[in-house]
């Protein structure tokens, strides 16, 4: 009695030229019934998962990239076990997000109190932690577009004592001014960031400030401590998980990356 063979299909992707040489490779292989496929370039059938991967590639890829871990070559195993351990993997991270902008947020706070701790500074050195009475002190924020401008202004204005300029940040200039009356009677903006220093204090200010800096970075450091306890719990499984998510994100999508043409063919054929 004769039972049919079981068959598995294959398809192939090439360059025109190698068309001769591939039919005669694939033909010594056993590979049969060998003929030029006509089918639109999509994403293969077959590949159910793929939505899951996807998903699950977004969030492990984030966790990686907090972590700063990259992918790392491991042991092939079918796309619905990566999806089992790597949503299993995931049940270790809840409140890792959070943990995240928490860090984020404090760094933040800790970058504008030290340039406020540094205007302080400069400002105690120059009047020796008090400012006489008939001196103002002053932030002004200006945008890069207008910092020429305003130096302008203000260096041609006899009650401005002494300025000085700093970058802010990527859009922004930060001017220290000294005045003899209120910056904003002079400058007559009212759309300028301006804030003005006390005029006492200045040394209780910079210990202030200072110590909500050293309560910032303990709260960093506790953070940072628990969040490299996790990584290097599970560094290696996220390493071989990220490898597995990109091999299998990569074979569902590769059938869309090749453009047809005249010097690109696919063949398909069957294999005993």
């Amino acid at each position: 009695m004769l039972f049919p063979a079981k068959m598995l299909k294959i398809r192939v992707y090439s360059l025109a030229s190698l068309k001769d040489k591939l039919v005669d490779f694939l033909q010594r292989e056993g590979v049969v019934h060998i003929e030029q496929s006509n089918l639109p370039l999509k994403r293969f059938s077959g590949f159910e998962w793929y939505e899951e991967i996807s998903k699950l590639a977004v969030k492990i890829r984030g966790i990686a990239s907090l972590f700063k871990i990259k992918p790392k070559r491991t042991e092939l195993i079918s796309p619905e076990n990566v999806i089992k351990e790597g949503n299993e993997l995931l049940k270790n991270f809840e409140g890792i997000e959070e943990m995240a902008k928490k860090l984020k947020d404090l760094e933040e706070r800790k970058e504008l109190l030290l340039k406020d701790y540094l205007s302080y500074k400069k400002y105690s050195s120059y009047y020796k932690g008090e400012v006489p009475l008939s001196i103002s002190l002053y932030t002004v924020i200006i945008p890069y577009s207008k910092h020429k401008e305003f130096v302008k202004i203000v260096e041609n204005n006899k009650n401005i004592l002494s300025y000085e300029k700093h970058m802010f940040d990527r859009n922004n200039y930060l001017f220290l001014i000294a005045s003899k009356k209120p910056l904003p009677e002079i400058l007559n903006d009212n759309s300028l960031k301006v804030f003005e220093y006390p005029k006492e204090g200045l040394e209780n200010k910079i210990k202030e400030i200072k110590g909500k800096i050293v309560e910032i970075e303990e709260e960093e450091k506790s953070l940072k401590e628990k969040l490299n306890k996790i990584k290097e719990k599970y560094k290696e499984k996220i390493s071989s998980i990220l490898w597995l998510l990109n091999v299998y994100s990569d074979r569902a999508n590769v059938s869309e990356n090749f453009k047809a043409s005249d010097y690109f063919i696919v063949l398909e054929g069957w294999i005993p």
